[in-house]
């Protein structure tokens, strides 16, 4: 019994600590480029007609957003992969830039930068900031899709803005659906 005991402890410890190097890694990220945004890299979107865009390295940090109401605010990395979003918010590639015109999509986990989401509702301000300024946009609606529901995200000529994390937000394990926040651009100020 004494063997069971010890062996329980070994594993909630490595456990507790697994946890506690996740968070870590995270919150270090977190205050190594949220609090210095002159590391971010330019978007150029003033172009007209665009130039090519150069698309940024995966891993690469666009920005931070912000959601006031909701106490959301985290850095933005280009990338969707399992490292980028467990240590930020995603901006999914080939999709638009701040200040672009068509759809940006930003997604991030459900119990971490977007745990708050769940309360979005409509009129909420989501203030994107890059080292070119901030714009900011305005939640519109929520819903819920299913996961293969890609229409959510594709193509518009409107400058709007949608942020996806996984449904229900006290599920456990992998979530069944994805919970959708629509909003439009709104304002902006530019450097």
């Amino acid at each position: 019994m004494q063997q069971l005991e010890r062996f329980l402890f070994a594993c909630g410890l490595t456990c507790a600590a697994i946890f506690l190097a996740l968070l870590v890694e995270r919150e270090w990220f977190q205050y190594r480029y949220v609090r210095d945004l002159s590391r971010a890299v330019v978007l150029d979107t003033t172009s007209s007609p665009p130039k090519k865009r150069v698309r940024p390295a995966d891993g690469d940090v666009l920005g931070k957003i912000e959601i006031a109401r909701l106490k959301i605010s985290a850095a933005v990395v280009e990338g969707e992969d399992a490292r980028t979003l467990r240590r930020a918010v995603g901006h999914l590639p080939d999709s638009a830039y701040p200040g672009e015109r068509g759809r940006m999509v930003l997604a991030a986990h459900r119990d971490t930068f977007f745990r708050n989401l769940r309360w979005a509702r409509e009129g909420d301000v989501v203030r994107m900031e890059t080292r070119r300024g901030w714009r900011e946009y305005v939640v519109e609606r929520t819903e819920v899709v299913n996961p293969d529901a890609v229409d959510v995200i594709g193509k518009t000529k409107r400058e709007v803005l949608t942020l996806v994390t996984c449904y229900p937000f006290d599920y456990v394990g992998p979530a069944p659906y994805r919970f959708i926040v629509h909003a439009k651009a709104r304002g902006a100020q530019w450097h």
